[in-house]
């Protein structure tokens, strides 16, 4: 039995309804089981490195010097690891009656007016939306705070997904 669907349908329901409100803007982001389990993958990642790198004191091991590839493997790991953890743990989606704020990592902060909203649609359980002015984002269904989006996703978007032949397509 594959236990990964079970445990992403635990964390799915473990998400609230109901964003985080900060400052006037309501915030989706990932629940706290996310971050929590995606920082324990980094950190069972770093000592499984270091082994793979310089060795165990353990003598009844019997220890090879590691060749290239297996330090490779496990840097590439190591990197899935920092991206998963900085990833649940930074990024986040704010909203209020006028904008949709993009938060990431990964590039700098994108401020969306709800004017530039052309469709949604739902993709793996994932809210994907299709601007005029700056491509496509997803949300998803991992963060608190989905419910309560699509409401206003479904007052502001041009298209409803039921109806839109165009639907959102990230």
């Amino acid at each position: 039995m594959n236990a990964g669907p079970w445990f992403v349908k635990l964390l799915q329901r473990s998400a609230n309804p109901e964003p985080e409100f900060i400052a006037g803007l309501n915030v989706l982001r990932y629940t706290l089981g996310v971050r929590i389990f995606s920082v324990g993958i980094f950190l069972a990642l770093i000592p499984a490195t270091y082994v793979s790198f310089f060795g165990t004191s353990i003598e009844s091991l019997d220890y090879q010097e590691p060749d290239i590839t297996t330090m490779a493997i496990s840097l590439f790991f190591l990197a899935i690891g920092t991206y998963l953890a900085l990833g649940t743990n930074i990024s986040k989606i704010a909203y209020n009656d006028d904008n949709i704020f993009l938060h990431s990592p990964w590039a700098r902060t994108k401020c969306v007016p709800w004017s530039s909203v052309q469709s949604y649609s739902r993709s793996d359980n994932d809210v994907c939306i299709k601007t005029d002015t700056h491509g496509c984002f997803c949300v998803s269904s991992l963060m608190n705070g989905v419910s309560s989006f699509q409401n206003m996703l479904a007052q502001h978007a041009t298209f409803h997904p039921d109806t839109d032949k165009h639907r959102a397509k990230c």
